[in-house]
């Protein structure tokens, strides 16, 4: 397995485009709430990000700015303060750089953050020949900078054991049935309501389950290959 560090500046994106005339200005990704189909056959991504910028003047331009980008269909702000924003941001989904880098098999560390014109990733992949197909296309859309790329020790069935045991079955539960339908996929296949009707519970019941044993697992794997990359 292979952890791929690597940054990404194209053409007509709005995270490039705005970070790169307000320079100060960090776009740090949250969570994705889903892809839904608009008109005309396309799709828009919704996402949740934070803005974080040195004052609230800066804040405020680069909120006008990102508002007004083509390729933005809505921005609601959810919370702010002087210098940070927590943004609900609707955009075109196709042609976004997540849409070229999720068809190549990698899991992402975390979330992108966006700085300097640059999309910033953090990447785990278990073939090479893919990986190089992906710099390849990524190569094509724009510049591509390569800071990393480590070989890792794999997680064998052994490494889960002691992981395993910190869940309970419903927690365990959760999770498998999240992965067996894309809830882990990019971008997500299903929803925690859909997932919670599978198992004939709550939304919120599922979602207690589900959250607890990520919050559980999580931990421990990335302390795992942490430990992997630094030896």
């Amino acid at each position: 397995m292979k952890q791929i560090e690597f940054s990404v500046s194209h053409d007509n994106c709005w995270g490039c485009d705005t970070t790169e005339k307000f320079p100060d200005v960090i776009l740090n990704f949250e969570t994705m709430v889903g892809i839904k189909p608009i008109k005309n056959n396309y799709s828009a991504e919704v996402s949740i990000w934070k803005a974080i910028a040195p004052d609230e003047n800066t804040l405020n331009g680069f909120l006008d700015a990102f508002s007004k980008h083509p390729r933005v269909l809505k921005i609601e702000v959810l919370s702010k303060n002087k210098n940070t924003a927590r943004l609900l941001v609707i955009t075109y989904w196709e042609g976004m750089i997540m849409e070229k880098i999720s068809k190549y098999n990698v899991w992402f560390d975390k979330g992108v953050d966006i700085c300097n014109g640059f999309d910033h990733f953090k990447v785990y992949a278990d073939k090479g020949k893919g990986l190089w197909n992906m710099f390849s296309e990524l190569k094509e859309v724009g510049d591509l900078k390569v800071h990393s790329v480590k070989n890792i020790e794999k997680i064998t069935s052994s490494d889960f054991e002691p992981i395993k045991s910190l869940l309970t079955q419903k927690q365990l539960e959760a999770l498998i049935i999240a992965d067996k339908h894309g809830y882990y996929s990019w971008p997500r296949k299903t929803k925690l309501s859909d997932l919670a009707e599978k198992l004939k519970m709550s939304r919120q019941g599922f979602q207690d389950n589900l959250r607890a044993a990520e919050t559980k697992i999580l931990p421990v794997i990335i302390k795992k290959l942490k430990e992997d990359v630094e030896s």
